[in-house]
């Protein structure tokens, strides 16, 4: 998963974010993030490392930065959530 900001300025990037990705019609996380990205974290809402989130706000991130994570339990159809 990529997030992308198409500003184009010298400002363009985030700096925080939370990432879950949830069943369609569904309101808890599933699956599990991987290894985070630098000056990101993963925490616990309905299960371990089911989000991800910024650790440091100060730091730029931008489409470089990559997010993976990883489905659990049956196929499902699934939306990525980001704040």
């Amino acid at each position: 998963m990529w997030v992308k900001d198409n500003r184009n300025t010298s400002t363009a990037g985030y700096r925080g974010l939370l990432l879950q990705a949830r069943s369609v019609g569904g309101d808890t996380p599933v699956g599990m993030w991987l290894a985070p990205p630098t000056h990101t974290k993963r925490v616990q809402c309905s299960a371990a490392n089911d989000t991800i989130t910024h650790s440091e706000a100060e730091n730029l991130k931008n489409e470089k930065t990559v997010y993976q994570w990883k489905a659990t339990g049956n196929h499902m159809k699934i939306r990525f959530v980001y704040v």
